[in-house]
Parts: C-alpha cells; structure tokens; sequence
C-alpha cells in the first residue's frame, strides 16, 4: 500500500519527478505513473493505487486545472478524505477545490531545508501517520599527531571537540528520536481513543409542513463531510449514522452501537423564507449536553447554507474535542463560547463603525474573561485596541487609554507564548511605530517563518506596501488569494498595491471583490474613490464619493469635496483652510492631502504630510505612507520637499539597507528621486 498517490498532469512530469523523489528522501512510500511495469493495464493500477494509497497529493498547475485525469484523481480523493493539494505555480484550480486549503510550493527546486517544504513534509507525516526516520549524524575523524610541548594543545583541543560534538549530535538525535517517536504515540492514542469520536445523527426536520427532509439530510451529510477531513477525529460513517433516522433508541443505545464518545444531533425549521438550524453536541455515556447553536440563515442560497453550518460545526468541534488543526494552532482555546467570542469580535470590528467596533471590543473582552489563557484572543484584542487609539472610528477615546489596553494585552500574549508568530507580528507593528523600520522587517520575516512552521500564513504585505514594493507584494497576495479567497483583508492590500502598482482597472475590480465578501467596507469604499481619482474619469469619480459618503452618512469632508468637484479654485482655498485648523489631526490630514492633490495643489498636499508626519507620534506611518504612494500623489513625490519627508521618516536609509522600491530609486550614494 503506498503512503502517497502523486497526481499530475504529463506536462509537469519534471516537476513531479522532483516531488516524487524528494518525497522518497523523506521516507514516503510514493506511487506515479513511472512506478507502472511494462503491460500492466493503466486504469486499473492507477485506480487501485489512488484507493489505497494514504494520502493523494494532487500537483496543481494551469496544466493540471485542464487535465480531465487530474480532476477525477481529486475528486476521488476529495471522496476519500485523501487529498492533499498542492500549488506548483499560481492558477485557478477547479471552483470545488478552491475552499481547500492548498500548500503553496510555487518554485520549489527541490530543496529539502526550505521552509515552505518542511512544513508541507510535517502536515503530509501526520495525515498519514508516518514518523520521522531515525538518523544519526556523525563527526567526521579528526586525525592526531602526537606531539609534545605546545604543540599538543591544538590536537587534543581538536579531539575532545570532535568527542563533544559527536555526543552533542547523537544525545540530540536520540532526544529528537524519542520526543518525535512519543509525539507520534500520542498522536496515535488520539486517534483511536473513543473520546475523540462522533456520530452525526440525521437533523430532523422541524417545518410546520414537514418540506425540508431534503435540505435536513443535505446539511447532515455536509456536516459529516466536513468531520471527516479533521485530523485525529474519529467519524462514523453515513451508513451507519443513517440507520437510526426516524427510529427511538436513545443516546447511551446509539453511542454503544456506534462505540463513539459524542453525538451530533440537530433540527431544521423554515419559516417563510427563513431557515432556522440548531446543533447540539451531546456526552454519548451521560446524554449531557456539551455544546449547541443556533443558526438563523435566509433561505436564498441553500447550498452556501449547508457549506458555512458545516464548517462553522466543524471549527466548533475541532475546538470542543482538541482534535484536528485549528486545537493544535498555539495560543488556540478549548472553550468554544470564547472561540465563537473571538470570531464574533472579528467579524464586527471589520465593518469600521462605531457600533460595530464597540461591540467587536466587548466581544473579544468577553473571550479572554471565558478563557484568560487564549493567547490568540489576548493577540485581537492587542490589535483591536491599537487600530482604535488612532481615533478615527471612536473619537471620543482617549488616545492614551487605548494604547495602554493595547500594551497591556500584548504583556498577556508574551507571557502565555513567547514564541508564536502573532506576538511577532505583534512585536513588528510595535517596532514601526518606534519607526525602527529595519527592525520591523526583522521581525515581520521571523513571524513569517513562525506562521509557515504550523501551517499559518503572516504576508507582511501591508508592511511592504508602506515601504512601496507593489510587484512582489502583488505576486504574493494572488497566491494567496488562490488559497484564500473569501478574505476580505486581501481584497484589501491586493487592491492598494494594484492602485500604487499604476494598474487602476485592477484595483477597482479587487476593491469591488472585497464589498462582495463583506466587511472592511470603509477600507474598500475609501480605496476605491482614491483609485477613481487618478482615473481621470469624472463620472467614475463621482460615483465613488457618492458610494462612500452614503456609507459614512455624509458628513465628512469627501462630501464637502464632492459639491466643489467643478469649483477647484474654492476646494483648494477650502482644503487649506481645514489643515490649518487645529482639529486638523495625524489622521484627517493625509485624507485633506488627497484632495488636495486632485484639484492641482501638490505644495499644499506635501505641507500637510509632513504636518501628519510630525504628529504622528505615537502609531504606525501608515496613514502618510499609504497616502504617498497613491497614484494620484506623482507630482507631490517630484517635489524637493518630499525627499526630505522620506529622509526624515527613516525611509531612505531603510531602503539603503534593505533594497529600493518600485517608486522611488537612487541618484548616487547620497541622493533619490521618486517617480
């Protein structure tokens, strides 16, 4: 029986020969279509392997996508709970695989120390419960001459080094050896410990016309689907689970039948063009009640329905029952209540009004109080709280109280996991608003290599968007996107980095893919009226303020700017008059340099960054930065002034250090310009 099915198109055969082998390397047991002898029928063997094998790692490329062979191997597997997919180079996989989180090995050459590799390598051993070979690494011998006096020093210190490290090497080896080999064993127990075990009952249908038997079974076996991909968790098949629909044994009878720890029972209800779906999680030995929800969903889109109960079920009980990859992420809690806290928290701080931030504020205050040990939540409220000292959503706090709350939580997450990558990440936002910029970067890439290490992903791309790197950001993020494609976060960075990048017609489809998402409104709403400026396209322009001074209730100064869009001599009098104003703050003023730009006043827009610059003290130079970069800013960046506001933010020896951007470049070793 293999350990891995290889998939792939025959045009990507040097590729997958270089999977193969470097899967081999790594103790893998790997079948592809090399593997075959000479007269053995293709379909049978190959269809043989594909049932058999543990795990079927699925190579997707733009050649693979069209390969009708490719696509029946994943949807096998997908059947199977085998699949393990795999990006060679960016594309569009088939629509049903895109939900499936896919490694990213864009451009792996076959280097088996690579980050991206090692990590691919750990997930692929646990999903099919392979353990690490064991291997010793030896110290090469040392020749010794003997000598006498002072000369004998050198080789005797040489001989006893080679001793020590050689001990060093095999004590290390054993300790690795062992720690991995009860890693494994721990693992195993898990996995075949009936308390991680389920069953998921049929859900009743509780519809007044009794219609809905249908859509109950639908979601009961979307649930199971969903079960069934988690690793460590035992799932009771459909067959089985079925056989008690409509009958009246009770919970204990059903947990002994089926021998599994937990039930997953539910009902569906509609009313008009409402659905109502209740879950509840029950103890199989006590019939105790563990966990339940309530779900409240419009009727439009059944099957979008099922897929986000399904996964909301699963999550739920990844976290109930510490099984499968969201309970082993550091910093995870095992109280649901708090894990839904969390999410809820989220969810409500990225729609960026006031309301909705104070609630995503109590929410995840309410999180860390259920569980005071959910690093990941200690690491959202940190962020929460330091986005909200700029004051832009919630004026009316004080600066300095949200700062000290954010401190404060990120004091809690660095002594609960002093080595995750979110506190690095942390740490890195930390560090720009310090503007010590090189270390930011330092500390953005460790956070990178933390994430990758438990399957997570830290871009950095917003870092690298102030710093004005648009090409590499925008490669980076499509891929990512490809993984991921209902984060609205994305939608957001992809769309400023087309927009500073020059591609304006990109960046407003990215903006307008975000408002379908949902979420982020004001970001996506505020990135794309700043696109529509550079357009030229008056009509565009104007349908971009409109959309966004509606979403913000029209008191703003887009809305003022919008009435003197034909009148540029009164709107460039009128901008200067507010950045004059003491109201005039860190954070409205790079908003006024926009406008001021637009209407032909670069002068005025510089004056008003560098005022922003200067009081900008105390948070991140997101606000200038991001404003500077904007297509709609190329003639404010050709002033003299403006390289000394780059100079004096610590752009130019930052790039000095660490390489140039896309906009600017340098004139020598002691001067730039910026385009």
């Amino acid at each position: 029986m293999p350990d891995v099915f290889l998939s792939y198109s025959r045009e990507d055969q040097a590729t997958a020969r270089r999977f193969a082998e470097g899967l081999n390397r790594e103790g893998f047991n790997v079948w592809w279509d090399q593997a075959l002898d000479a007269g053995d029928s293709f379909d049978k063997v190959t269809e043989q392997a594909l049932k058999e094998a543990k795990a079927v790692v699925v190579l997707w490329s733009e050649r693979a996508v069209d390969s009708r062979w490719v696509r029946a191997e994943a949807t096998q597997a997908d059947r199977l709970g085998t699949l393990v997919p795999v990006m060679i180079e960016p594309c569009d996989r088939p629509i049903m695989f895109e939900l499936t989180h896919t490694a990213d090995l864009s451009g792996w050459n076959g280097d088996a120390a690579a980050v991206p590799w090692r990590t691919f390598i750990d997930g692929l051993r646990r999903s099919v419960g392979k353990s690490v070979p064991l291997q010793f690494a030896v110290a090469p011998a040392v020749p010794v001459s003997i000598a006498t006096g002072a000369s004998r020093s050198l080789p005797h210190v040489a001989v006893v080094w080679t001793v020590v490290f050689a001990a060093v090497l095999l004590a290390a080896g054993l300790f690795w050896y062992f720690h991995q080999r009860e890693a494994t064993i721990a693992v195993a127990k898990l996995a075949t410990s009936a308390d991680a075990s389920i069953a998921v009952l049929p859900f009743s249908d509780m519809s007044q016309s009794k219609d809905q038997e249908y859509f109950a079974d639908g979601l009961t076996e979307e649930i199971l689907n969903s079960l069934a991909r988690i690793q460590d968790l035992k799932v009771t098949a459909r067959t089985s689970s079925f056989y008690f629909k409509g009958r009246k044994e009770n919970i204990q009878e059903i947990g002994r039948a089926l021998k599994v720890a937990h039930l997953l029972e539910g009902s569906v209800r509609k009313d008009g063009n409402q659905l109502r779906i209740t879950a509840q999680l029950i103890n199989a030995s006590t019939g105790f009640q563990l966990w339940s929800k309530t779900y409240d969903r419009p009727f439009a889109d059944i099957f979008a329905v099922q897929e986000d109960i399904a996964k909301s079920v699963a999550d739920s009980l990844q976290v109930a029952l510490g099984v499968g990859e969201l309970s082993h992420l550091p910093g995870m809690t095992r109280n649901v209540e708090a894990y839904e806290a969390f999410l809820t928290g989220q969810s409500q701080i990225r729609r960026f009004t006031a309301e909705d931030t104070r609630r995503g504020l109590q929410s995840l205050e309410r999180a860390v109080k259920l569980d005071p040990e959910f690093a990941q939540g200690w690491a959202a409220l940190s962020t929460a709280y330091g986005s909200n000292a700029t004051g832009i959503v919630l004026p009316e706090e004080p600066h300095a109280r949200m700062i000290e709350r954010s401190n404060a939580a990120l004091q809690r997450v660095q002594q609960l996991t002093p080595d995750a990558y979110f506190l690095r990440s942390l740490q890195a936002t930390r560090s720009l608003r310090e503007r010590d910029l090189i270390s930011a970067e330092a500390q953005f890439k460790v956070a990178q290599a933390s994430a990758a290490a438990v399957g997570m992903t830290v871009e950095g791309a917003d870092f690298n968007v102030l710093h004005g790197r648009f090409k590499e950001i925008i490669r980076l993020l499509e891929q990512r996107k490809s993984r991921d494609p209902l984060n609205v976060g994305i939608a957001v960075s992809l769309g400023e980095a087309y927009a500073n990048s020059g591609d304006l017609q990109a960046a407003l489809a990215e903006f307008d893919r975000g408002k379908k998402i949902g979420g982020a409104d004001f970001y996506l709403l505020n990135g794309a009226m700043l696109t529509a400026m550079a357009t030229g396209n008056r009509k565009l322009l104007d349908a971009r303020v409109a959309e966004l001074v509606h979403a913000t209730g029209g008191e703003d100064v887009n809305a003022e700017m919008q009435s003197l869009l034909d009148r540029p001599e009164k709107a460039r009098a009128r901008l200067r008059e507010l950045a004059a104003q003491d109201k005039a703050t860190a954070l409205t003023l790079p908003f006024l340099a926009s406008w001021m730009a637009y209407f032909g006043d670069p002068e005025a827009a510089l004056a008003a960054l560098r005022k922003s610059a200067r009081l900008n003290v105390d948070w991140t130079p997101e606000f200038v930065l991001f404003t500077a970069w904007r297509p709609g800013m190329r003639e404010v960046r050709r002033l003299p002034g403006f390289k000394d506001l780059m100079r004096e933010m610590g752009l130019e020896n930052f790039w000095r250090k660490t390489g140039w951007g896309d906009i600017c470049h340098p004139v020598g070793e002691t001067d730039f310009e910026c385009n």
